[in-house]
C-alpha cells in the first residue's frame, strides 16, 4: 500500500493517509515464496488430520456465546493457558503457599472464531 505521513518540528504526525494497493493476476507470484507455500501446505494439510484431543460436550465459540458473556471454550482455552504456565514455570513461585503464580488467565474473545462439536479435532 501508499502511506504519507505529514510530520511536525517535534516529530509528531499531523496528518497521514494512504491506500491499499490490492494484487490481482497481473502481478506475478514469487516462485521462490510459491514453493515454500507449497511445502508449508502439505505439512499443514497433514498435522490437520491428525487428532489431538477429543471432548465430549459442545464447545461454544461463535460471537453470540463467547463475546457477549462467558463461555465454556473460552474457559477451556484460558484454563489451558494457567496449566501451560503451571508446567513450565513450576520452579518460579512457592508450591508450599501457592498452586501456581498465575490462577487466572484472560483472553480477547475476538480470537474465538467458532464452535467445536463433540468429536474428535
Amino acid at each position: 500500500g501508499k502511506l504519507w505521513m505529514e510530520f511536525d518540528d517535534a516529530g509528531e504526525v499531523v496528518k497521514s493517509y494512504g491506500n491499499p494497493i490490492l494484487l490481482d493476476s497481473s502481478i506475478e507470484q514469487d516462485p521462490e515464496l510459491l514453493k515454500e507455500v507449497k511445502t508449508m501446505s502439505k505439512v499443514i494439510e497433514e498435522k490437520t488430520k491428525q487428532v489431538i484431543g477429543s471432548t465430549s460436550v459442545f464447545l461454544e465459540g461463535i460471537n453470540e456465546y463467547c463475546r457477549f458473556r462467558e463461555c465454556n471454550l473460552g474457559n477451556f482455552i484460558t484454563d489451558s493457558f494457567v496449566d501451560y504456565n503451571i508446567r513450565n514455570n513450576i520452579n518460579s513461585f512457592d508450591l508450599d503457599k501457592y498452586w501456581t503464580d498465575a490462577p487466572i488467565a484472560l483472553l480477547q474473545a475476538g480470537g474465538i472464531r467458532t464452535n467445536m462439536n463433540s468429536i474428535n479435532k
